[in-house]
């Protein structure tokens, strides 16, 4: 049975807590792993704003990838557009994905079905649902055909041959096709694929507009138009075609141009590789998916700054600033450059005066044609004189060393008496960026320890829970022991994954100001439990488990009685931070917080939230905020 995906930006979405960029519709039972890639596969830039008269011109990306999800091969097919401004007035598009299973590909092709009205949502109709099953393929067949799309774009049908050959010799490899904007990219692929044998025409994959395509899926043929920022990358590859430079020239004569000129099948060599020979999960982890186990929110409300990873990398080292060094690094640079002028100019003017004399020397001996005795003698006068000018030269030359020899001493003695000035100006600053290096490596092994001891309790906790499941319904217990095993090892990558795309949450103490409410609320919804890693903390204990029932409160600093607390009420939880007002310090504040980090657990996912102070976050990451 087909699965089917909504995506686009709406005040609430399908899941508790979602809004902004979200699933609108899924069919029931899809599970989070195929969510969160057709999330990755759901990207859109218009080339016009709503408010632009041409809004209507912008392009529609059609989508062909394959996948192992859940250990089994799926064609997922995707349709994304831009649509009218969202609920806020911001910039929105649309995205709707079919995945089939391999029973249900029709004969005649991905790119056929694509083409089919009514097959795909060209908007949402703002209602939130799920989809009770997924919507009926329509069976269709088709005949090779003449390329005569190719014809009117390049003037020679047969250069659908280069692109039929990358399909066939190696459909996995991604190769680039350079069109313009208003190519009818869709009926290209169309009469391509419609000359692959029909067993192998969903081999084929493709995107009519490339933009961004997520690890782990196969897309091979890749459409960008001219002015696209993949121009660079696609003519950087050696698997390229530009249709927009073809026109007059010949391509090759080999049994793909023909194939494409006549409109007859292609014959498949022998190193066709199937895209069905790509590796599957050993084991089939279908029959779990009641543990819901997901990752970190795609579109977090309330938070306005992108994802960052958890552990901060360490910055390079600071560039060294002249103002620092001191006045005798300027003296140093100054004197070295007006030695380095004189001497060059010296070496100038008498590398001129020589060349002035040789052609003189030159042009008189040409003149003076003597002849017997008198030429003998002239050419005597005229060695002499060379003689002498060869002389006058070495001497200029062991002047011309002697002062360099002088240049090196005084730097040498410079070098001897500025050193020691120097390293006592560079000490201060090398001892500075010393700690830093080291509060920086501190920092990162807390994070890196907090996060493995995350992903081992919660990983432990969930494939317990499925095996004292199996164990109730009688499995044996070396199957629980195998499936306990395996099922932890994919949970640990789940929540790797879930840490690398952790959100950033910025203090709210900053410019030196507290807000008017002691209390600052992190998360609500169904919240079953949250660890609390605080390597800045003022008491004793850095870590807690907090969990809403009983409530449940972590005391961070007792000066300014910092403290999480998370409870519950009406079946709902809330995540507070809070403090004394009267005594809070900002200052202090800011030091415990920092480097703070939040793991949230729900029924349905994780998230990760890492405190920082402002000043540690580029304007950049920060949203100017």
């Amino acid at each position: 049975m087909t699965q089917e995906l909504l995506f686009t930006s709406a005040e609430r979405g399908l899941d508790l807590g979602r809004s902004g960029f979200c699933t609108v519709k899924r069919t029931r039972g899809m599970s989070k792993r195929l969510e969160r890639l057709l999330h990755e596969l759901s990207v859109y830039r218009a080339l016009y704003p709503p408010h632009d008269a041409r809004f209507a011109e912008n392009p529609i990306v059609f989508m062909h990838c394959r996948a192992s999800v859940d250990g089994q091969m799926v064609s997922i097919l995707s349709r994304v557009c831009a649509a009218p401004p969202d609920y806020s007035g911001r910039s929105n598009y649309f995205a709707h994905h079919v995945v089939l299973s391999a029973s249900e590909l029709p004969q005649a092709g991905p790119a056929w079905l694509l083409k089919q009205q009514n097959f795909f949502e060209s908007r949402w109709d703002g209602q939130v649902a799920e989809l009770p099953t997924g919507r009926v393929v329509p069976r269709g067949e088709q005949e090779p055909r003449r390329c005569t799309t190719w014809e009117l774009v390049t003037g020679d049908a047969g250069w659908a041959g280069v692109a039929l050959r990358y399909l066939t010799e190696n459909p996995t490899m991604p190769f680039y096709i350079i069109v313009e904007e208003k190519t009818p990219v869709l009926e290209l692929l169309d009469e391509l694929v419609a000359l692959l044998p029909p067993d192998k025409r969903w081999s084929a994959t493709f995107t009519t507009r490339y933009l961004h395509l997520p690890s782990g899926v196969t897309c091979a043929a890749r459409f960008v138009p001219l002015g696209n920022e993949k121009i660079s990358e696609a003519k950087a590859s050696s698997r390229y075609l530009d249709l927009t430079a073809l026109r007059g020239k010949h391509p090759p004569d080999d049994p793909y141009s023909e194939a494409a000129r006549t409109g007859q099948h292609v014959q498949i060599p022998q190193q066709f590789l199937r895209a069905e020979d790509e590796p599957v999960l050993p084991v089939n982890l279908q029959a779990f998916s009641q543990v819901q186990v997901a990752g970190p929110i795609r579109h977090n409300p309330g938070l306005s700054v992108p994802q960052v990873p958890v552990t901060p990398a360490p910055p390079p080292p600071p560039t060294s600033a002249p103002s620092r060094r001191g006045i005798g690094w300027t003296i140093l640079t100054v004197f070295h450059f007006l030695l380095t002028m004189a001497l060059a100019l010296a070496l100038g003017i008498t590398y001129y005066q020589m060349t002035r004399r040789y052609e003189s020397l030159h042009n008189e001996l040409s003149k003076n044609k003597p002849e017997g005795n008198d030429a003998k003698a002239d050419m005597q006068s005229l060695r002499k004189e060379l003689e002498k000018q060869i002389t006058d030269v070495q001497n200029s030359n062991s002047q011309i060393q002697k002062q360099i020899d002088e240049i090196k001493k005084s730097l040498k003695d410079m070098n001897k008496h500025l050193a020691p000035s120097i390293a006592k100006e560079l000490g201060p600053l090398k001892k500075e960026l010393d700690n830093l290096r080291r509060t920086i490596d501190d920092a990162s092994k807390f994070v890196e320890k907090a996060t493995k001891i995350a992903m081992d309790e919660y990983a432990g906790i969930v494939a317990s829970k499925v095996a004292g499941f199996l164990e109730q319904l009688g499995v044996s217990k070396k199957f629980v022991e195998e499936t306990r095993t395996k099922l932890q090892e994919q949970l640990r990558q789940d929540f790797g994954q879930a840490f690398q795309k952790a959100e950033v949450r910025l203090i709210p103490f900053d410019n030196g100001k507290l807000p008017e409410s002691p209390t600052v609320e992190l998360a609500a919804g169904d919240i079953q439990a949250v660890m609390v890693f605080a390597p800045n903390a003022s008491v004793q204990k850095k870590n807690e488990t907090l969990g809403p029932n009983p409530p449940s409160t972590y005391v961070i600093d007792t000066t300014n009685n910092l403290r999480l607390s998370l409870q519950s009420k009406d079946g709902k939880s809330k995540l507070e931070l809070s403090w004394d007002k009267d005594k809070a310090s900002v200052q202090r504040l800011n030091s415990c917080l920092n480097q703070m980090l939040l793991i949230i657990f729900t029924n349905k996912e994780i998230r990760v939230i890492r405190f920082s102070n402002p000043a540690s976050i580029p304007d950049s990451a920060s949203g100017g905020k």
